[in-house]
């Protein structure tokens, strides 16, 4: 992003499509609400798979959720450090449940337990901190 951040997420919008519930939207949404009122930040969707940062950055990260919590404890751990991810709107095309769609409450739920976790925990000393 020509030197304007370190990473960027994709941004889907949830338009009007068949295939977006109005609960898994509703959902994404509350948990990014959550996220940008603990952190004091703006993302517009917590959930998205699109991340894009350098390998190094995201080792130092030590990552250790499985499944949908990776989301949470990855943009956690980058918010913790004082880095804000840099949104760009992507094409997205949903799949229903019939499709694959494996997201529930249950993740979400999970996600906000993560973020609460990583919202407590200091920074270590010696990690970066950048905007």
């Amino acid at each position: 992003m020509e030197g304007r951040t370190t990473v960027v997420y994709g941004s889907r919008t949830f338009g009007s499509h068949s295939a977006y519930s109005f609960w898994y939207v509703f959902g994404n949404k509350a948990i990014t609400l959550v996220t940008n009122i603990m952190f004091n930040c703006y993302i517009s969707d917590l959930e998205t798979c699109f991340k894009l940062m350098p390998a190094d950055l995201y080792r130092e990260l030590n990552v250790r959720s499985r499944g949908f919590g990776v989301e949470a404890e990855v943009t956690g751990k980058l918010l913790r450090r004082r880095i804000w991810p840099y949104d760009v709107p992507i094409s997205y095309t949903a799949r229903s449940r019939e499709q694959g769609k494996k997201i529930t409450w249950r993740d979400g739920v999970a996600a906000l337990g993560i973020l609460a976790r990583e919202r407590l925990r200091r920074v270590p000393t010696g990690q970066r901190s950048a905007r």
